[in-house]
């Protein structure tokens, strides 16, 4: 399989580091968590690093994003909704202002 996969897994579903690293396969996935961060950390404009820059595994860092990324759409929601509350408001205003001016 693709590295990729794996290094999602550890990413979505979290890591303990084994207190011994014994055959083959803990090795692998011990080499993951750090790729998993590498991938995270390189993308991410330094307003959003400085608030992971102490996590120390990759599912804290992913979960920690998702929280400031869902608030961020939230914030938008509610702006957004703000915004078309004030064009309705002003479409209403408009239309009683309207028949004032009329050039019949």
């Amino acid at each position: 399989m693709y590295l990729g996969v794996y290094v999602w897994d550890i990413m979505k579903n979290g890591y303990e580091k084994p207190y011994l690293l014994i055959d083959k396969d803990d090795k692998l996935a011990f080499s993951y968590n750090p790729k998993a961060m590498n991938k995270i950390l390189g993308g991410l404009p330094k307003s959003k690093l400085v608030k992971v820059m102490h996590c120390t595994i990759s599912k804290e860092i992913w979960d920690k994003l998702r929280s400031c990324y869902d608030d961020d759409n939230k914030v938008k929601k509610a702006k957004l909704q703000a915004y078309i509350m004030k064009f309705e408001s002003l479409k209403i205003m408009r239309m009683s202002i309207l028949p004032k001016f009329s050039f019949v």
